[in-house]
Formats: C-alpha cells, sequence, structure tokens
C-alpha cells in the first residue's frame, strides 16, 4: 500500500538514566536505578506509531555505520517499517542522545551527533519520487541535523509545498537556544508550512509571547497555514484558516513521556491524512500520545484501540 506520509528526520539511540534528584556535580558519581538503551530520534516515533496505526509511512533518514545503526535499522523492521529509502552512513557513528530524568519524569539531554551531520537536502533529494509519491511531508528533527543548515530545510519544504503536499513542520528545541539564527530559519519556513506543530516551549521561544493562543496567532502570521501547538498535559491546540480547536489529553497513568508529542504527531497526521475532520485528528493524536506514555506492550495502539480511546479526549473548546 502507497504511504500517506513521508517523514524526513532523525534516527539515533537514546539511552536513557535516572531517576535524579538533582544534576550531577563534576568529579561526582551518582547511582540511579534505571536505564534503556533504545532507538529514538523525532523520526523513529511516529513511523513506528504510524506503522501500528496501519498506515507505515515512507521514512527518508539515516544510521550510522555501526551496531547502533543496525539495531535502529532492525527496529523499524520489527514495527513494520521500511527501510529502503534509510541510508548508512559508511564509516559514521550512530548519534546518541543520553537522557538524564528527574524525580517528575523531565529529561536532560546531552548528544554526540554522529551521523546526524551527514542528512543534507541533496540525499533527501535522491528519494524525492517516494517523497512526491506521498499526500503529506513530516520534517521533523531539523535543529539537531546540521547538515541541514542554513538553508537547506527551507529548500526540502519549499519544493514539497510547491510540488502540492501537506507539509508539516516540526523542529524540536535548538540546542543552542535560538541564539544562532535558528529562530530566522524556522520563521523562513513557515510559508511553505502547512502545518507547524511546536511543543509550547518552542512556540514561546520563537514569538516571546506568554499565551499559547497569542503564539500560535503570531505563527500564523509568520505564514504557516495552521498551527497545531502540544501544550503537553494541557493538551493540544490548532489554529488557524478561521478555526481554533483545543483538546485535552488521554487520562491515564504514566509510565514514559519520551516520545510523546511525536506520537501525537502521527496521530493527528494519520486522521489528517485520511480526511478526518480537524477535532477527531486532534483527539486521535491525544489518544496515541496517551496511550503510548502509559505502560503498555507493544507501546503504540492499532487503529481499533486508538479509535476505543478517543472518546475519552475532551473537546475542552472550539472558535474562530
Amino acid at each position: 500500500m502507497q504511504p500517506s506520509i513521508a517523514i524526513v528526520g532523525n534516527l539515533n539511540l537514546d539511552l536513557l538514566m535516572g531517576p535524579l534528584e538533582r544534576p550531577p556535580e563534576f568529579g561526582r558519581e551518582v547511582f540511579v536505578g534505571e536505564r534503556s538503551l533504545r532507538t529514538g530520534g523525532q523520526a523513529f516515533y511516529p513511523a513506528i506509531a504510524l506503522a501500528a496505526l496501519g498506515d507505515a509511512p515512507c521514512l527518508i533518514s539515516e544510521v550510522g555505520d555501526d551496531a547502533f545503526g543496525r539495531q535502529i535499522l532492525d527496529d523499524l523492521r520489527a514495527g513494520g517499517v521500511d527501510t529502503g529509502t534509510v541510508r548508512v552512513c559508511a564509516g559514521r557513528p550512530t548519534g546518541l542522545s543520553v537522557a538524564l530524568l528527574n524525580e517528575q519524569r523531565d529529561r536532560a539531554f546531552i548528544t554526540h551527533a554522529g551521523h546526524l551531520a551527514e542528512m543534507s537536502a541533496g540525499s533527501i533529494m535522491e528519494h524525492w519520487a517516494s517523497l512526491t509519491a506521498c499526500r503529506f511531508m513530516l520534517l521533523c528533527g531539523y535543529n539537531i541535523l546540521p547538515g541541514l543548515r542554513p538553508d537547506g530545510g527551507l529548500a526540502v519544504m519549499r519544493l514539497a509545498h510547491d510540488a502540492g503536499l501537506t507539509t508539516v513542520l516540526d523542529t524540536g528545541w535548538d540546542p543552542d537556544d535560538w541564539r544562532t539564527g535558528m529562530r530566522e530559519e524556522v520563521l523562513a519556513m513557515l510559508p511553505h508550512t502547512s502545518i507547524f506543530m511546536p511543543n509550547w516551549e518552542e512556540a514561546r521561544a520563537l514569538t516571546g509571547l506568554d499565551d499559547p493562543a497569542d503564539a500560535a496567532r503570531e505563527l500564523v502570521g509568520y505564514g504557516a497555514q495552521m498551527v497545531i501547538l502540544k501544550l503537553g498535559p494541557d493538551g493540544a491546540l490548532a489554529l488557524g484558516g478561521g478555526r481554533r480547536l483545543r483538546v485535552g489529553t488521554l487520562p491515564t497513568v504514566v509510565a514514559d513521556t519520551v516520545g510523546a508529542g511525536d506520537s501525537f504527531n502521527a496521530g493527528t497526521l494519520y486522521a489528517l491524512a485520511h480526511d478526518w475532520p480537524l477535532d477527531a485528528a486532534l483527539r486521535l493524536g491525544a489518544a496515541v500520545a496517551g496511550y503510548a506514555i502509559a505502560d503498555h506492550a507493544p507501546r503504540y495502539p492499532t487503529l481499533e484501540q486508538a479509535r476505543g480511546l478517543m472518546a475519552q479526549v475532551p473537546v475542552i473548546g472550539t472558535g474562530g
């Protein structure tokens, strides 16, 4: 079956350790009770979630030429994702992120880029025919793909938008805290963006505003057709095209929030790519994310399971 959605973004290994009462000091050693080494990256989580929903994406990404890279490829295949458009970067180590968890399960990341520096507009264009056969393109993880800076991401977004795809952007947090031109780069992509999907901290950094609705309106003003703003435990807000809609979250017992926003992306984009109305799309996104952060194996729901949970996601408000 032809995929509806192409995902362009980062794959890497995540080493999670915690919980920590406070950050460790240099020269000291701290013991933690949990550790987990697993495949991650902003492209991995939505790819696996979409496959579980029954619409595995066209995944355009890269891995390193080592055991970690082979693990990522094995995990993708096990999750039902075709790896034919995932390039192995010869002689490069796979990128690795170490996530330190506090007692509230918040995370601080330390990342070695490794192969992540290799992705470029040129390497994406090698798979242009596969990409443009899809209806949607999600560009994610831009902030940790230095080979796309300063204008490669803009070129890809412009070309995909001009080709008639629904273009979706989720940059992630800037490791340089938005001090080295990243804000300007992201804002320049918005006129070529059908749906911008930042989280609240990213939207606040981009706009300097303290109200989510104001920040979403500001980002629409920069050219995005719609902004879907992820508000963590407060749900999500969609604004654009004369529509405004806010939904809550799925009631759940939280076990692991890593990849929650990416899981929300998957559910929402699945629904939109299959022509569901916006309120149903946001509720499916919240259902997939809520299921993923609880203690389930496998981690992601089938479409039947996710649809069964949607009724528990409240619509908080609507309006223009």
